[in-house]
């Protein structure tokens, strides 16, 4: 556990602080980079609520507005005009920093 704590932090992920000086306690905080992190976990929860991984008790955890109480979910949407996009329109396309091998893959990707 130790290795993969330290591997988020020499990745600026996490940063360690100190809570307790006698004896040192740390814990482990997000930092801004980490925080993006919940846009990974969220779509996860996300896929796994929709297909009642957990059983039918219902989400073990939900992500809710500070503001209103509504529930919050992730959605794909259009970079210009912030329509949502529905996954079957999305088609996958090389980018300024695509390598060879990427292009390849592309090649490889149903149209």
């Amino acid at each position: 556990m130790s290795d993969r704590l330290k591997h988020l932090e020499d990745h600026g992920l996490v940063e360690r602080r100190r809570y307790q000086t006698n004896p040192e306690r740390y814990e482990y905080v997000l930092t801004v980079k980490g925080l993006d992190l919940i846009l990974v976990t969220q779509a996860l929860l996300q896929v796994g609520d929709k297909w009642a991984v957990s059983g039918n008790a219902g989400p073990p955890l939900k992500f809710v507005d500070r503001k209103t109480g509504h529930t919050v979910k992730l959605a794909m949407v259009d970079g210009e005009t912030g329509e949502r996009v529905k996954a079957r329109d999305l088609q996958p396309q090389a980018g300024p920093g695509a390598d060879a091998l990427i292009h390849w893959r592309l090649t490889h990707f149903p149209k």
